[in-house]
């Protein structure tokens, strides 16, 4: 029998967050307990939809904070929880700097990709990891997402513009007599 890869993220999920009273997706076939998550589940999610809708760096530190309390202490397998949250320490990176910045990238990248090796065929997860590692400037795997996206759509737009954009941004960054001419050529055969 093949080995479940999903039963192995979820439990590392459970290894992050040992204190979650309910740390098994069996858990939730009791009704109470269903309904006591999702009344915390709802806590989590007015605090995020604030923080989307007025975009303030107090809403977005509040939703942090109450999606960590979530997966913390409640439920830490909620796929819609883990996607928010990820969402969540991307938008709040853009009000940091240095170290501080990176953390929350490294964060909203982590828990993405528990969603991407959660749901193997759902291409969004690797569409945002694509797009968090760009934000946090690791051009390399942000390229090496969109080329693995492009190798199942070689004409999607998206994928193509993507990678033309990091492509540009790759060779711009490179100094004077150290450019990568494979670089180059990458971008030519993408144009």
């Amino acid at each position: 029998m093949a080995e479940n890869k999903g039963d192995d993220v979820r439990a590392e999920l459970r290894k992050q967050h040992p204190d979650a009273k309910y740390g098994k997706r069996s858990d939730l076939w009791n009704f109470i307990k269903f309904t006591k998550v999702g009344i915390e589940y709802d806590k989590a999610k007015r605090l995020f939809r604030k923080a989307a809708k007025d975009r303030k760096k107090q809403s977005w530190e509040d939703a942090k904070n109450q999606y960590e309390k979530f997966l913390n202490d409640t439920y830490p397998l909620d796929l819609d929880a883990i996607s928010e949250y990820s969402v969540i320490c991307s938008h709040l990176a853009f009000y940091f700097k240095g170290k501080e910045q990176e953390k929350l990238y490294d964060i909203s990248i982590e828990y993405r990709d528990y969603l991407r090796r959660l749901q193997l065929n759902n291409i969004s997860h690797k569409i945002k990891l694509g797009e968090n590692y760009r934000k946090r400037k690791d051009i390399k795997n942000s390229i090496s997402m969109y080329d693995e996206l492009r190798g199942n759509d070689e004409n999607n737009i998206v994928y193509l513009v993507n990678l033309i954009i990091l492509y540009t941004a790759k060779i711009d960054g490179q100094k004077k007599g150290q450019k990568n001419p494979d670089d180059k050529k990458r971008l030519f055969d993408l144009i």
